[in-house]
């Protein structure tokens, strides 16, 4: 324990319950940056639950995109199948308003996955630099570090998620700067 007149400077708590965990949690969070925990997993998962209602509100706020590139380097089964289902439910949406997606993907398998992360880098790249799009989705790692390299990207603001695994936030840095993208491990 610490004096004077800021108060305490360390600060043990005896936890025996949930309740107990949950209430040093609360204490914790709202100290915010003055406050660092060391202690059981038990206070990690209290923490962590805090944490995790807060953020599962923001996920709501996502603006709608008037025009989207999909990118997809994956050569998951899942990943392909999604960019199907994708395609025919934009074939099927008829006529008005609705957002325009482009999709790009891969092919046909590869044997040098570096040489195919790269070469999809540059086509996200082009394709980016040539149209107005407001919203890139990048599906499969490997390619989604690759254009986001060759666009120049310094960093991604994160935001939210859409769903577990499937975070969104906006581009920093280099050519795509401002611009919302959403990335997607390939066999999630």
């Amino acid at each position: 324990n610490g004096a004077g007149s800021q108060g305490p400077r360390v600060l043990f708590v005896d936890a025996s319950t949930d309740a107990d965990l949950d209430a040093a949690a609360a204490g914790l969070d709202r100290l915010g940056s003055r406050g660092v925990a060391a202690g059981s997993a038990g206070l990690a998962a209290a923490l962590a639950r805090r944490w995790s209602a807060r953020r599962s509100t923001r996920t709501a706020q996502i603006p709608s995109s008037t025009r989207m590139l999909i990118g997809v380097t994956s050569l998951h089964p899942r990943a392909r199948e999604s960019v199907e289902r994708l395609g025919t439910a934009i074939a099927a949406s008829g006529t008005g308003p609705r957002a325009v997606v482009d999709v790009i993907d891969t092919g046909a398998l590869r044997t040098d996955p570096a040489a195919v992360a790269a070469r999809f880098g540059e086509q996200v790249a082009e394709r980016l630099a040539g149209g107005s799009y407001d919203t890139v989705v990048l599906v499969g790692g490997d390619g989604a570090a690759a254009a986001l390299h060759r666009v120049g990207a310094d960093a991604i603001r994160l935001h939210g998620t859409l769903a577990a695994g499937v975070p969104f936030g906006t581009i920093l840095g280099g050519a795509a700067h401002g611009m919302r993208v959403v990335t997607k491990s390939g066999g999630l």
